[in-house]
């Protein structure tokens, strides 16, 4: 099983994946994956697609025997086949130890966070060699430290020794997340799983990224599973798609077959939603998502019938698997029903009808410089941002565009003094601002408000949903006790998550599960800015959809002004007034958005803007694919 020949042939069995999260007050199992099963031959590439909570995070974890605290298994066994079979290993879910001969040598995973697998108090250089050591069983030597340098100068680093030496917080978001990636890959393993391995990407970036994994395993011959919110993604790498929705697979098939012609209610909606990206309206907001199943042994009716307008009295009952063309199979009762997804050219939400911006600026950066240290004491200076000028007007959406590094977070983190600029000055309706946070008062950083890029750094793992918000509340609002309850009801179903959700550890929530949360603690308090760092990125498109109606209403019903920082240029430029472009720490261009994105003369500007609208040839992949 470990020799590199036979590796490469390694298929893999998946059968009757079952994850219980809790029990029902009947005593029945609630499911966060239930009844998973599909096959992955060497060499494809698998998409898994689904929206937050939907089990996707949950499964693929499984592939590798683990299960997430709060959560059990319930049954299942993977298999891993060989031209060999006198090397096929069988792994049983509920003994996971059967697992651990195969992890990170045949079966590797990149988690959604990349922060969750790099020590803050180790160098890149470090851990990376830590990695090696574990899965080659011995000690790295100069040769494996240049093969750590080759790879990580293939996924973008020219000067792979400089990364070596920094620690994980001198790197952006995007930077974290290729490291990550060489972690996954340095054991060059028969099947890599993708754990939405390129959401924190700028488009740009997130290109190379996805056609240097095509490269590599082109090369090196590895199964691929990407799990993914981003159907482009998936229309571009994946030979086949499985569709979850509520702890269960619910479509599969060829990847062209279920994009052209979906055949389950949700997969229609879904694929609907990546078509027009039309933004939900105010009631569709306050519509609660139903995540993970609801079921136990028996049969536990469609996950989907809630909120399926399609949905029988039949659809109590649990619908089995249909074929419904070659390679293609639903599981609805209703499946001759569901249309079609209008194509064409892809859109992002839009903001609306929102709020003018008033003429005065709230605030103001002038001359902004800063620098992070490295080294002995942090001798070692690295440039972060030079000279920036920046206003935002009151009621004003700004947009903060550009690729990993940029600077564009550092600039965040000044904004809410998190981060010491080294020059320059900032100013808040008129006043002068302190550097740091801690000498501003509670007023004044209850007005500037941040929502943090990974909210596994930003929650505490320590404290469930209700205790985060909690502390909140009493430090910014100090409600009497009475009225808690109600308040913390309201901020969780404004961001679209389910009441029961209160008593979650973060852990125990799914990617956009958490960062639902993290948005819901920055509006505790009424700010007056909102400071939104890639609040997005980890989100599918229906989860997206309610965010941007929800800031909507706050920027039409409290003038809120937003700097939206994203990497994604087609989504900055529907929702945002003005748009700043930073490249490498420079403000490289700033005006209304629309002018931007139909007629900027910056040539980096103009490439961001090329990249983020690729999506005819997306279409066109798919048709051609369906044919």
């Amino acid at each position: 099983m470990d020799s590199a020949s036979t590796a490469r042939s390694v298929s893999l069995l998946v059968e009757d994946i079952g994850v219980a999260r809790g029990l029902a007050a009947d005593g029945s199992a609630i499911y966060a994956v239930n009844d998973a099963s599909f096959e992955l031959a060497p060499g494809e590439t698998l998409g898994i697609a689904g929206e937050s909570g939907s089990g996707k995070t949950t499964l693929v974890h499984a592939l590798l025997g683990h299960v997430r605290r709060g959560m059990s298994a319930a049954g299942g066994v993977v298999t891993l086949r060989t031209s060999d079979p006198s090397l096929e290993r069988r792994m049983v879910l509920t003994t996971p130890m059967t697992f651990a001969a195969v992890r990170g040598r045949v079966i590797t995973l990149m988690p959604q966070s990349a922060d969750s697998i790099l020590d803050p108090i180790m160098t890149v250089g470090a851990q990376l060699t830590e990695a090696y050591r574990a899965v080659s069983r011995r000690a790295p030597g100069s040769q494996s430290v240049s093969g750590i340098s080759d790879r990580l100068r293939e996924l973008g680093f020219p000067d792979p020794a400089a990364i070596m030496r920094r620690y994980p917080h001198q790197l952006s978001g995007g930077q974290r997340q290729r490291v990550a990636l060489c972690m996954a890959l340095i054991g060059k393993p028969s099947i890599v799983i993708l754990d939405e391995a390129t959401t924190d990407l700028d488009v740009v970036t997130q290109h190379h990224v996805l056609d240097l994994i095509k490269q590599l395993q082109a090369a090196y011959g590895f199964s691929l599973v990407m799990v993914s919110h981003d159907l482009r993604v998936l229309s571009q790498m994946c030979d086949r798609l499985i569709i979850m929705f509520g702890g269960r697979a619910v479509e599969s098939g060829s990847t062209g077959r279920v994009m052209a012609n979906p055949r389950h209610p949700y997969t229609f909606r879904l694929l609907q939603r990546f078509h027009l990206g039309a933004a939900e309206s105010e009631e569709q907001l306050r519509e609660v998502p139903r995540a993970g199943g609801g079921g136990g042994q028996g049969s536990i009716g469609c996950t989907y019938r809630a909120q399926c307008a399609l949905a029988r009295p039949q659809c109590d009952e649990d619908p089995p698997w249909a074929s419904v063309g070659t390679r293609h199979e639903v599981r609805c009762w209703f499946r001759d029903e569901v249309g079609q997804p209008r194509a064409g050219r892809t859109r992002r939400p839009r903001m609306g009808d929102v709020t003018t911006p008033s003429p005065r600026p709230l605030l103001t950066l002038r001359s902004i410089s800063a620098s992070y240290g490295s080294g002995l004491f942090g001798r070692r200076r690295t440039p972060a941002l030079h000279g920036v000028d920046l206003e935002v007007m009151e009621g004003e959406v700004l947009g903060v565009v550009g690729q990993s590094g940029s600077g564009k977070t550092t600039l965040a983190r000044i904004i809410v003094g998190l981060h010491r600029a080294d020059r320059g000055r900032i100013e808040f309706d008129g006043r002068s601002l302190a550097q740091a946070a801690a000498a501003r008062s509670l007023a004044l950083r209850r007005e500037l408000q941040i929502i943090f890029q990974n909210p596994g750094n930003a929650l505490n793992p320590q404290l469930s949903v209700k205790e985060i918000l909690n502390r909140r509340l009493r430090l910014f609002e100090r409600l009497p006790r009475a009225a808690m309850r109600d308040r913390l009801i309201d901020l969780l179903a404004a961001v679209g998550l389910r009441a029961d959700c209160s008593g979650c550890r973060p852990e125990e929530l799914s990617g956009g599960e958490r960062q639902r949360v993290a948005i819901a603690r920055a509006l505790i308090g009424s700010p007056r800015i909102l400071i939104c760092d890639e609040i997005l990125s980890s989100l599918d498109v229906l989860a997206q959809a309610r965010i941007i109606a929800l800031l909507r209403v706050l920027q039409r019903t409290r003038r809120l002004s937003l700097i939206f920082i994203s990497h994604d240029m087609s989504l900055v430029g529907a929702i945002a007034h003005r748009i700043v472009v930073l490249q490498n720490g420079c403000l490289c261009e700033c005006g209304d958005a629309g002018a931007i994105m139909q007629n900027s003369t910056h040539p980096y500007t103009r490439q961001l803007v090329e990249a983020a609208y690729l999506t005819e040839t997306t279409d066109t992949k798919i048709r051609e694919m369906e044919t």
